[in-house]
């Protein structure tokens, strides 16, 4: 079952703008990770009964000149949309960019009355089922949103909620405040492998391995602080090796491409965790795949 977690720091900035934003409601965006990052790469569908902990670690808000608030609603005004989006888009960008493991996997918005810890028809309707909606959860690879109301209590609590694309809601546990030096968040915000000198050197000394086999070899970040490398052996199909951020404790998923313009890939193989990355030998495990 989901535990949702909320670092002090980030807590006191939501709790303070739903309180600043009442009697209207307000809408924030936080930059979590999850924690421990589960097998499932960036690149397959994840669904959120195979999360255990998601840690809240900062919050973006909205322009406020972009925000059309009152007791029962909060969107964009349709004319301020498309910069304020932008703006978000940026600022959640540096915040990646400092700490990979962070991403927008979810969002928050206040119920500024008492009773408040529901969702209704309209924040399904807007924030789950419209296309563009709908699209958005998807193309971070989930296969549910997840959606958090702040609802007083306390004097701020925030509910946690499963919606599927058919609208099915299921509660979780509200979610828990934690110290900014909870290991939970530390290690939200540690850097992946490929940010320590080994990690880095391991990965060239890698990537040029697999070409001097005359492999083609491309290589990219994706989301949650994972790595991607682009394999295609000799007279083989492409193969898309996952590595995770917690590499090598935790084992790399080698994917094929089913149809690279949909993004879609199918598992065909997880190695094993090693102690140690100079145990970790790529080569010899393509060259175990290629074989018939």
């Amino acid at each position: 079952m989901l535990r949702l977690l909320v670092a002090q720091r980030a807590w006191e900035r939501i709790s303070r703008e739903a309180e600043r934003r009442r009697p209207a409601e307000t809408a924030l965006y936080p930059l979590a990770a999850l924690v421990p990052e589960p097998a499932v790469s960036p690149l397959e569908e994840l669904d959120w009964d195979a999360v255990s902990q998601l840690v809240i670690t900062d919050v973006l808000l909205p322009p406020p000149e972009a925000v059309d608030a009152g007791p029962t609603h909060v969107r964009f005004f349709p004319a301020a949309a498309g910069e304020a989006s932008r703006v978000l888009q940026g600022q959640a960008e540096e915040l990646v960019r400092q700490h990979p493991r962070l991403a927008l996997l979810t969002k928050l918005h206040s119920h500024p009355f008492p009773g408040g810890d529901f969702l209704s028809a309209g924040d399904v309707g807007c924030n789950v089922q419209r296309p563009a909606s709908r699209a958005w959860w998807q193309e971070r690879g989930l296969a549910a949103a997840l959606l958090g109301v702040v609802y007083p209590g306390d004097p701020w609590r925030l509910a946690c909620f499963r919606v599927d694309f058919a609208g099915e809601i299921r509660r979780f546990a509200d979610g828990v405040v934690v110290p900014d030096d909870d290991p939970a968040v530390v290690r939200a915000l540690a850097p992946p492998y490929w940010r320590s000198a080994a990690g880095a050197a391991w990965c060239d000394r890698t990537k040029a391995r697999l070409r001097r086999q005359g492999w083609e070899v491309s290589r990219n970040l994706l989301p949650r602080g994972w790595r991607r490398l682009l394999v295609r052996p000799a007279g083989q199909a492409w193969r898309v090796l996952c590595l995770p951020p917690d590499l090598p404790a935790a084992g790399v998923r080698i994917l094929e491409v089913v149809d690279a313009a949909r993004d879609r890939f199918r598992l065909l193989r997880v190695l094993p965790p090693v102690a140690d990355l100079e145990d970790l030998d790529l080569v010899a495990a393509l060259a175990e795949e290629a074989e018939p």
